[in-house]
């Protein structure tokens, strides 16, 4: 399981990396995430990350700073799921509206976080 955690932590990095190297790809793929059911499978992907991340805490190196990491996963997952469609759908679209320094910014915070969760497994 601590093999898992340490995946997640570098594909979290990498997303980081590739928003941080082309950050115009944000746009597309939050277009392809805000149409209909589709918004559902990012809340549904948060759910199981942080399972797994639950899971395999135990085995990791700081298995506090794991079980921080999917407590706050598993809460946003679950208020996703729960507020309105018209509500997740503006946010997306005022994501896709930011400047492409704001996404950079963004972008090294999620590499720092997955650097950390990487640390950590």
């Amino acid at each position: 399981m601590r093999l898992i955690v340490s995946i997640i932590g570098w594909l979290i990095f990498a997303e980081g990396v590739l928003f941080l190297v082309r950050p115009e790809f944000l746009g597309p793929v939050i277009k392809f995430f805000s149409k209909g059911w589709r918004m559902h499978i990012l809340s549904v992907a948060r759910i199981i990350i942080a399972v797994l991340m639950f899971l395999g805490a135990i085995e990791c190196r700081k298995p506090v700073i794991i079980i921080i990491f999917a407590s706050v996963l598993l809460i946003t997952g679950f208020v996703a799921l729960l507020i309105k469609k018209d509500m997740v759908k503006s946010l997306l679209d005022w994501w896709q509206q930011r400047n492409l320094v704001v996404v950079r910014l963004l972008s090294a915070v999620i590499i720092f976080l997955g650097a950390v969760i990487i640390y950590s497994a």
